[in-house]
């Protein structure tokens, strides 16, 4: 299965692969050592030949930057917004909704950065995680996600 087709080379998602990466760890302080890479991406997720993947690592580390880098609901949700993201992206978003979904600290950050935007009235920073969620909401089987997207 490969679900960007021609919309990035595998070269170019494995470099973004490598980005998201690098972003989680300076965020969590982490020192990263480039051969360490591979391994994990290979540990996680299987055969580093398949595009997939990559794809896959994609959706896991993007989502494991923005749970560790989002500070407040603004950003949380301007980063989770599929509106701002890459066409490729857009194409490994319910990988992305799955990462979150996984994630226990996603589910509360997406719980937690929700209950901040009703409080201050900026719902509508989350109407591109919402669509999404609600797109992914028919057959997302995440209780988070279609509580979130009020199907569940």
């Amino acid at each position: 299965m490969n679900l960007t087709g021609r919309l990035i080379t595998i070269h170019n998602l494995k470099q973004q692969v490598e980005t998201f990466w690098e972003l989680l760890h300076e965020t969590t302080a982490a020192v990263t050592q480039p051969e360490n890479l591979k391994p994990e991406v290979r540990r996680l997720f299987g055969d580093l030949r398949r595009k997939h993947t990559w794809e896959k690592a994609a959706a896991h580390f993007y989502t494991q930057w923005v749970i560790n880098a989002a500070g407040d609901g603004d950003i949380f949700f301007k980063l989770m917004d599929p509106s701002g993201w890459e066409p490729w992206q857009r194409e490994i978003r319910f990988l992305i909704l799955e990462a979150l979904t996984a994630d226990k600290y996603g589910i509360e950050l997406l719980r937690g950065a929700y209950e901040y935007l009703v409080e201050n009235s900026k719902t509508e920073l989350a109407n591109g995680l919402l669509e999404l969620a609600r797109e992914a909401g028919g057959f997302h089987k995440a209780p988070a996600i279609q509580a979130f997207a009020g199907v569940g």
